[in-house]
């Protein structure tokens, strides 16, 4: 994950939390178990989280965020499949590097949650890129079927039941991008 501005301690109980949660559900990790792993004191968790699902809302709104900004600044402005090819790759590089925290966060007990959210901010992503009218509905039902195939094929791509090289996922993402 991207621990921009935030201190030693937060990104040491981001660390455990995300070894927590690749291994027990949300509700069964503590603070204690947390901060005792983490050797901090509970009120150093405090200064910065309410409680776990606060931090898990922050850790995975602070990955949406860090994702969201590359598709913001690598989105195209000419609908080509090279493009739409350097879009792909540097989500999926972005995905990459942060393999562990995605596997996690997907696969989390809020999985489903996580996931629709990052479908609703790339569905809105295209659409606000696109300045599409919410009532052009063949197109609003295109772009939809697209971001969730794509999150689909990036989901087991990811798992690695796919077996095949970035650069493929990536043409052939870039490829369906550019026909939408």
């Amino acid at each position: 994950m991207d621990h921009l501005q935030i201190s030693p301690a937060q990104t040491k109980i981001i660390e455990i939390f995300l070894q927590l949660l690749a291994k027990k559900p949300l509700a069964k990790i503590s603070v204690t178990e947390i901060t005792r792993t983490a050797h901090l004191n509970r009120g150093t968790f405090y200064l910065y989280y309410l409680d776990v699902y606060d931090l898990y809302t922050k850790v995975s709104t602070q990955f949406l965020d860090a994702l969201m900004a590359t598709f913001n600044a690598n989105y195209p402005n000419e609908p080509t499949p090279t493009n739409f090819g350097t879009l792909s790759h540097k989500i999926l590089d972005y995905l990459t590097t942060h393999q562990k925290s995605f596997q996690i966060l997907i696969n989390a007990d809020n999985g489903a949650n996580f996931i629709e959210q990052l479908r609703t901010l790339f569905v809105t992503g295209i659409v606000t890129k696109e300045h599409i009218s919410p009532e052009n509905k063949d197109y609003l039902i295109d772009v939809i079927y697209n971001v969730n195939g794509a999150i689909g094929v990036i989901i087991a791509w990811q798992q690695g039941k796919l077996n095949c090289s970035l650069e493929t996922v990536t043409r052939r993402l870039a490829f369906i991008f550019s026909v939408i």
